[in-house]
């Protein structure tokens, strides 16, 4: 991989011939599929100039927040997740005989119903600090992508932390971002003790596109009442 390292980048579009095509058997991989490529020493890669429109710069699979725990059981792969960033805590410095010095900044992300701790360690942790701190389209949307989902055995709590592959991106070009993003936008200048009405069905429908299940009514107006009392 190191004579091909400073081709590949992300987004761009490449032609890759004599490769070899072999079972994947390992943990934590960013996909689901059971087969991979593998470059050898004969392997051709050319980059493209022509635009393929219908190959998307990102894909993405994310897994929704309200099963999140239920996920935690399909430890074989990373995964995707999106939602509002929310409680940011401060860097905080820890030292592990073991290791040696760590960093790392705790923060939460919600699908304005429901919540998920997020923990970036070490260099993500300082990256994703700077981004925060310059990102200017509020709210902020994130997507995390190739993330590892965490369970504490102890008291049941699951969690989500950072692995090599880990990218996240704030505010990006995707239809589920603008929905969470236009949902937030409404939602948030509302009295989270009113009730919801007809007027709101324009929200309830941006919601529902990333939540297709059919909910109690009354279940999802106390959660999203909850929500708003957050954003507040």
């Amino acid at each position: 991989m190191k004579s091909f390292d400073d081709r590949f980048v992300a987004g761009e579009t490449y032609e890759i011939s004599n490769f070899i095509v072999a079972p994947y058997t390992e943990k934590h991989k960013c996909f689901e599929g059971d087969i991979q490529i593998v470059l050898t020493s004969r392997t051709i890669v050319t980059a493209l100039e022509q635009d393929y429109s219908l190959i998307p710069d990102n894909i993405f699979k994310f897994t929704n927040l309200k099963h999140f725990k239920d996920a935690t059981k399909q430890d074989n792969h990373l995964i995707d997740i999106i939602g509002d960033i929310d409680n940011v805590r401060p860097l905080k410095h820890v030292t592990n005989t073991t290791i040696g010095d760590q960093f790392f900044r705790e923060f939460v992300v919600t699908d304005l119903i429901h919540r998920v701790k997020v923990f970036f360690w070490n260099k993500l942790a300082t990256t994703s600090d700077i981004s925060f701190n310059q990102a200017t389209d509020q709210p902020v949307i994130k997507i995390i992508s190739c993330c590892n989902m965490i369970r504490n055995d102890y008291n049941g709590d699951t969690s989500i932390r950072n692995m090599p592959a880990t990218t996240f991106d704030l505010n990006s070009n995707c239809d589920t971002v603008d929905t969470l993003h236009k949902s937030c936008l409404k939602m948030i200048p509302r009295n989270p003790n009113e009730i919801c009405s007809d007027e709101d069905d324009g929200i309830m429908k941006a919601i529902d596109e990333y939540e297709p299940e059919e909910a109690d009514e009354t279940d999802r107006r106390e959660t999203i009442e909850k929500a708003l009392t957050n954003f507040k």
